[in-house]
């Protein structure tokens, strides 16, 4: 019991200790910070200076990148419409082509089926034609002149 006693004292002291060199650290900072904030020191002033100057410069660069950003966001939308709309006019440019072809292999059929009318009433009238013929012949054959 008395070691655990001696351990919690010592953890006391140590903790005592340790809160008061943070007090002590802070308050240097806070010293630190009022003599760059009074600017005694130039060469942190300097510093300050040139890091507030970079900083703006950054901001600018920021600025500018997300401007361009955004024209290369706006310009990738257009395109993309653009895309779409080109695909849009294929696929009725394709289903046209498809239309023409189903219409041509219609007038083929038709053709061959007006070419096959014809061969065939060119071939009844051939044959009614040679059937007349004959009957002609066979009327005059029959028939005696005066």
């Amino acid at each position: 019991m008395d070691e655990l006693r001696n351990d919690i004292d010592e953890s006391a002291v140590l903790t005592e200790h340790f809160i008061l060199k943070r007090h002590r650290a802070l308050k240097e900072i806070a010293l630190f910070k009022d003599k760059i904030r009074i600017e005694e020191d130039h060469s942190y002033t300097n510093r300050r200076q040139a890091l507030e100057n970079e900083y703006q410069q950054t901001l600018i660069q920021l600025k500018e990148l997300t401007r361009r950003y955004e024209d290369l966001e706006k310009l990738s939308q257009t395109n993309q419409t653009e895309i779409n709309q080109m695909n849009d006019l294929y696929k009725k440019l394709e289903d046209e082509l498809h239309d023409l072809i189903l219409n041509n292999i219609r007038l083929e059929c038709n053709l061959r089926t007006i070419g096959e009318k014809t061969l065939l009433t060119k071939a009844i009238y051939e044959t009614e034609k040679s059937e007349l013929g004959k009957t002609i012949e066979t009327f005059f054959f029959l028939v005696p002149f005066f």
